[in-house]
């Protein structure tokens, strides 16, 4: 789901639509509470209640999402959130693998990026990089 390329890591189906019906129940919960609820205290106490987790819920999904890391043209692109990142497969210089998060750092040493290690579709770029001599590790 949401690849990008041949070489790609996705999101996972099922937490995606978990995650989407919470987002949509919460809202919608929060609305009713809001509206049909006015005066009754415990209403307004379920609807901020469900404000949060709709929040929750949307902020999960946003990072779900944007989480992702693919190869097109011999370049290795990763995003989160906010922060992109782009790196030709010839400059990388190592990888390395902590928390199943797996650091990309160029030949200077720098750290260009991060890819989570529990994304479906991570062990094709992990096989990619290992094609070009990338030390993973």
């Amino acid at each position: 789901m949401f690849k990008r390329s041949e070489i790609s890591t996705e999101v996972d189906r099922k937490p995606f639509v978990f995650t989407l019906v919470c987002l949509i129940v919460g809202l919608t919960v929060t609305i009713a509470a809001f509206l049909l609820g006015r005066g009754n205290g415990l209403a307004v106490f379920a609807g901020i209640m469900m404000a949060v987790v709709t929040l929750a819920a949307a902020i999960v999904l946003a990072a779900m999402v944007s989480d992702q890391a693919y190869i097109r043209d011999g370049i290795l692109h990763i995003s989160y959130l906010l922060k992109k990142a782009e790196i030709p497969l010839e400059k990388i210089g190592k990888v390395t693998l902590k928390d199943d998060i797996y650091s990309v750092y160029d030949r200077r040493g720098q750290l260009v990026g991060t890819i989570n290690g529990l994304l479906t579709g991570i062990d094709s770029i992990l096989y990619a990089l290992d094609k070009t001599g990338i030390k993973i590790g």
